[in-house]
């Protein structure tokens, strides 16, 4: 029993270190290609400026990470959790994939979406003012997003507009946001901000 005992303990203090070796770590301007970050806790890691090209992030927490200004072509954020994140900045390309990741109250001012599926997103509070290139997408959810002079006219689906569930409820957007096709804001519950 009091092997079992230490057993329990000293499994639980590796997997509590683990997690404490990789939150915070400073990854700035590095060069972190085809790396696998995948399930592991990098809750206010700084990867800012860094080369993360074909990385994996898949079920990874990365709250509060710093990505500013870097390269994530062809990188894969599969079920990531990377709520109040800054992503501003970084590069993306046909490949990247943000498929049922969660992007809660994260910032991706000016970011260009061509080429990625959004399938399955939580933008949910995001900033995501002036993005463009959204190309196509299903089960997004932009409530509560700034979307002012966002362009998401890219989001569409052959499929009816029923199908697409595009979530807008409070999100804010100005005279310069332009929404898909066939798209409502005031009917989908969006909040019209005059400057």
């Amino acid at each position: 029993m009091l092997t079992r005992k230490i057993f329990l303990l000293l499994a639980s203090w590796l997997v509590i270190s683990a997690a404490a070796f990789a939150a915070g770590e400073n990854y700035e301007g590095k060069d972190l290609k085809e790396k696998d970050f995948s399930g592991q806790n990098l809750t206010g890691a700084n990867f800012s400026d860094a080369t993360v090209k074909s990385c994996r992030f898949a079920n990874a927490v990365l709250n509060k990470a710093n990505f500013e200004d870097a390269d994530l072509r062809l990188s894969s954020f599969y079920k990531a959790t990377a709520q109040e994140a800054n992503f501003k900045g970084v590069i993306l390309a046909l490949g990247t994939s943000f498929g049922s990741a969660d992007f809660q109250n994260s910032i991706f001012t000016g970011v260009n979406f061509a080429g990625i599926t959004l399938e399955n997103v939580n933008f949910r509070g995001a900033d995501l003012r002036n993005t463009t290139g959204y190309g196509s997408g299903t089960n997004i959810n932009f409530r509560g997003a700034d979307l002012r002079g966002a362009n998401l006219s890219g989001l569409s689906y052959s499929s009816p507009r029923q199908y697409w569930n595009l979530q807008f409820k409070g999100a804010k957007y100005d005279n310069k946001t332009v929404f898909p096709k066939d798209t409502d804001p005031k009917a989908e519950g969006a909040v019209l901000v005059e400057e």
